[in-house]
């Protein structure tokens, strides 16, 4: 097995959102407790408070610089590279992309997205999750002069029951690359990509603060286990 690396992305930005509070943790933590046993672990943060943290769980740090802390497009991949030059990674190390968003990874699916990537020749390995019939391109509406319309009206006439619907997937929680592909593409979704399905609430991204609460009520109700040893009873 090659050499794989973690990278944890956290920047500050307006939000801050990697220290949102989820379940009495920020969600920085929770990833850094989800994966806890993997090998190499490194953040790229220019946020202090991550910083600390990282060093409490043994993660490395790599001090992202202002001109890598926008949020402009392709900033993120950039800022993976920086940090794989950081600690050092080998030319042909598995790049997991972890993102503090998705606080419900586990350390069981990036094995599995690095067992997907060494069963053949694909360059990317992805986790992902069915859509809702319901949300299926053939129900997905436009709106045109203030009326609301199909966007395809024969697709949707063609398959109006749910079994009609060829099966739709959505972006879960992980992705994981090769660095040499990354830094030749400084893309993520590289093709061919294998993957493993995830459920749903897995894959939840919390983008803002009805998505922190939701996670949260996932959390409190038991459907998301709570990993940190001192909180068993938060549910």
């Amino acid at each position: 097995m090659s050499e794989s690396w973690v990278v944890i992305t956290s920047r500050a930005g307006t939000l801050k959102k990697g220290e949102w509070k989820l379940a009495g943790h920020t969600l920085v933590e929770w990833v850094l407790e989800q994966i806890k046993g993997m090998p190499n672990v490194v953040v790229t943060t220019d946020q202090p408070e991550v910083m600390l943290l990282a060093n409490r769980y043994r993660a490395r740090v790599a001090v992202r610089p202002d001109a890598l802390a926008q949020g402009k497009p392709g900033m993120q991949a950039k800022a993976v590279l920086h940090a794989l030059d950081v600690v050092g990674a080998a030319e042909n190390a598995l790049v997991h992309l972890v993102q503090p968003t998705s606080p419900f990874v586990e350390r069981r699916h990036l094995l599995l997205l690095e067992e997907a990537l060494a069963a053949g020749t694909v360059s990317s390995a992805q986790t992902i999750h069915a859509v809702p019939h319901n949300y299926h391109e053939v129900n997905q509406r436009v709106v045109r002069n203030d009326i609301v319309d199909f966007l395809d009206w024969e697709a949707r006439h063609a398959m109006q029951n749910k079994q009609s619907k060829p099966k739709r997937y959505a972006f879960g929680n992980l992705v994981t690359t090769n660095h040499k592909w990354l830094r030749k593409t400084e893309n993520f979704f590289t093709y061919p990509s294998r993957y493993i399905e995830i459920s749903r609430l897995e894959s939840l991204d919390v983008d803002n603060a009805k998505d922190l609460q939701v996670a949260e009520c996932l959390v409190r109700c038991g459907l998301i286990k709570h990993p940190f040893k001192e909180d068993l009873t938060y549910a």
